[in-house]
C-alpha cells in the first residue's frame, strides 16, 4: 500500500499485519480456556453437567433429609429417668400411636421433645399426631361420661395408666338360617357393667346372654362395658341371618287314576336353589317339576325338601297323597238350610262355606243313590246324581230341625260297590 493514500486504520493493520503469525503464550491459553469452561458451567445446558444440574442434586438431597429425618427419630425409645434412677415407667414413640408401660405409681409428663415428672398417679400426653386406639375394642383414658373421643392433633388428653379397659366379644355362631340361636361371650377386662344391643331392638345386660333371630338380615352385635370407675369401652360383631326356603307343591291331575296315570308335581317354592322329592314308593328326584308314574293303587306320602343357596332348607309331606285319587264317600253329620228359601240341591264352594246343602265328598263314584228319611220313616229326599245334595226342604216347605236318617249305595270306578247309612242333624237357627 502506499503512503498517503487515505485509508483506514483497519485497512492499514490488515495490510501490515495480514502475512504475520501471532503465536499466544501458554498462561493466556490457560487463562482463556478457565474463563470458557466457567461460563459454560453457569449456562443452562441439557447435554452437559452444570450449576443447574448441581442444584437440582442439592434440592432432592434436602428433601430426602426432611422426609427420612422424622421416621428415624420416632422409632427411638427413651427411657425416663426419675431421681437419677431408672424410670417408673418405659415410652415408645412411634409415627402415629404412644405406648406408656406402668411399672409403679409414678407419673410422666410427655411433650414433644421433653420428658419430665410431674403430679402422681396420671400419664399426661401432648402430642402433633394422633393417639387414638387403632384396634375396635380397646379404649382407654378418662371415660368418665362414657363418651368415645379420640386425642386429636391438637388435644390435650389425662390418660390413667391403670384403667385400660377392653371389650371383646365371642359369639358361638356368627352366620346362619332363621331361626337362629347365638351365645354370646363376653371377653372384656376389668368390666363389671355390660350394655348388649343386638340390631333388632333388643338388648341385654347379662354378662353372656343368648339371642335369637327370627328375622333374616344383617345385624350389628355391639357391647360397650363399664368398670366401677367410670371407665368404658365399646366393641361390636357382625351377624349374619339368613332366610329360609318355603316349600311348596301341587299334584295334577287332581284326581289321576292310578296306576294308569302319571303324576305331575307342580313345583312351588320360594327361595330355593335346590330340590329332593321322595314319592313314597322309594323313589326319589331332585328335577324342579317332575313327573312320577306310580305302579299300583296304595297310600303314598309324598315330601319335598327345599334347600337355599345358603344351606337354608325347608321341608313339606303330605300324607298318603293320593287318598283322594282313591274310591271312597264320606258324609258330613250336621248342616244349616237356607231360611230364606230352597236353595237347590246343587252344591258350590259357597253354599259349603255356608254348610247349607247336605251332601257327600267323594271320589271314584261312578253309580250313586241317595235317601233321606224323616222321624217317621217317610222319604224327604233322593238323588242319583253325587254331585245333587239336600238342600233341608220338602216340597218347597224347610223341614223341622232334628235328626234325619241317609242311606247311600252305589258302585266305585275300580268295579267295588258300597251300601252306606248314617244320620244327619238338620240345624235351623
Amino acid at each position: 500500500m502506499e503512503k498517503g493514500n487515505n485509508n483506514s486504520i483497519e485497512e492499514l493493520f490488515r495490510y501490515f499485519l495480514e502475512e504475520k503469525e501471532v503465536v499466544p503464550g501458554e498462561q493466556l491459553t490457560h487463562n482463556f480456556m478457565h474463563k470458557l469452561q466457567r461460563k459454560e458451567f453457569l449456562r443452562f445446558n441439557l447435554t452437559r453437567f452444570n450449576v443447574w444440574y448441581l442444584g437440582a442434586l442439592m434440592a432432592a438431597a434436602t428433601v430426602a433429609g426432611v422426609l427420612l429425618l422424622p421416621g428415624q427419630k420416632s422409632d427411638e425409645s427413651l427411657n425416663i429417668q426419675f431421681n437419677n434412677r431408672e424410670a417408673a415407667g418405659s415410652l415408645t414413640i412411634n409415627d402415629s400411636l404412644l405406648i406408656a408401660t406402668r411399672k409403679s405409681d409414678s407419673t410422666i409428663s410427655v411433650k414433644p421433645g421433653e420428658v419430665s415428672t410431674k403430679s402422681k398417679g396420671k400419664l399426661k400426653l401432648k402430642l402433633t399426631e394422633p393417639v387414638v386406639q387403632h384396634e375396635e375394642g380397646v379404649i382407654t383414658g378418662d371415660r368418665n361420661e362414657g363418651n368415645h373421643k379420640s386425642i386429636g392433633r391438637t388435644d390435650s388428653r389425662s390418660v390413667n395408666e391403670s384403667s385400660l379397659l377392653v371389650a371383646r366379644i365371642s359369639a358361638s355362631v356368627n352366620q346362619g338360617c332363621v331361626p337362629l340361636h347365638i351365645k354370646f361371650s363376653n371377653g372384656s377386662t376389668s368390666g363389671t357393667k355390660s350394655l348388649w344391643t343386638f340390631g333388632d331392638g333388643g338388648e341385654s345386660e347379662e354378662r353372656e346372654p343368648e339371642w335369637i333371630f327370627n328375622v333374616a338380615g344383617a345385624y350389628k352385635i355391639k357391647l360397650l362395658v363399664k368398670d366401677e370407675k367410670g371407665h368404658s369401652a365399646f366393641t361390636s360383631v357382625n351377624i349374619n341371618v339368613w332366610s329360609k326356603p318355603e316349600a311348596a307343591f301341587g299334584i295334577l291331575p287332581d284326581n289321576p287314576k292310578i296306576p294308569s296315570d302319571p303324576v305331575s308335581f307342580v313345583n312351588n317354592s320360594i327361595g330355593a336353589s335346590s330340590y329332593k322329592w321322595h314319592f313314597g314308593d322309594g323313589a326319589t328326584s331332585s328335577n324342579l317339576a317332575p313327573v312320577h308314574k306310580y305302579e299300583k293303587i296304595g297310600k303314598y306320602d309324598v315330601s319335598l325338601v327345599a334347600v337355599s343357596e345358603f344351606g337354608c332348607i325347608d321341608s313339606l309331606s303330605i300324607s298318603d297323597a293320593f287318598s283322594d285319587t282313591d274310591c271312597y264317600l264320606r258324609f258330613p253329620n250336621a248342616f244349616t238350610p237356607n231360611s230364606g228359601g230352597p236353595v237347590g240341591g246343587y252344591y258350590t264352594r259357597l253354599s259349603d262355606n255356608e254348610n247349607i246343602i247336605f251332601h257327600p265328598v267323594s271320589s271314584g263314584v261312578i253309580k250313586f243313590n241317595l235317601k233321606v228319611y224323616g222321624k217317621q220313616g217317610y222319604l224327604v229326599f233322593e238323588s242319583d246324581d253325587v254331585y245333587l245334595g239336600w238342600d233341608g226342604y220338602y216340597k218347597g216347605q224347610l223341614c223341622a230341625p232334628g235328626v234325619y236318617i241317609w242311606k247311600a249305595e252305589g258302585k266305585f270306578r275300580d268295579g267295588g260297590s258300597y251300601v252306606m247309612s248314617g244320620d244327619v242333624t238338620l240345624v235351623n237357627y
